[in-house]
């Protein structure tokens, strides 16, 4: 009679163990995805930059500080004025690679 009722209760418990609930949260069931839900996606477009010049042809084009502090608060044009940012000089970036090859020589030495 013992055997009869172990078997059983080892019989209930197999079949609870095979509900769909069970089956998810052991990761053993399929789920499709649900058609209402899918999004398409969007159309691809062009950024925004797409119309940007080549730095190229802009490299002897000379630049109006008054155009480039335009939508600048007091306090940047400020700072501006105190770097003297008009008085730039043209070739800067060379002249920092220069100094930093330099560097770097007189490190390796």
């Amino acid at each position: 009679m013992k055997k009869f009722w172990f078997l059983t209760f080892c019989a209930v418990c197999v079949l609870s163990a095979c509900t769909q609930s069970t089956k998810q949260k052991l990761g053993l069931a399929k789920q499709a995805p649900n058609e209402f839900m899918v999004v398409s996606k969007p159309p691809l477009s062009l950024p925004p930059e797409y119309d940007l010049r080549p730095v190229e042809e802009m490299k002897n084009t000379p630049v109006d500080m008054s155009v480039r502090t335009d939508g600048m608060s007091a306090g940047e044009k400020e700072l501006m004025a105190n770097i003297q940012a008009e008085n730039s000089e043209e070739d800067i970036k060379s002249k920092i690679d220069a100094e930093l090859k330099e560097l770097k020589q007189a490190h390796e030495d």
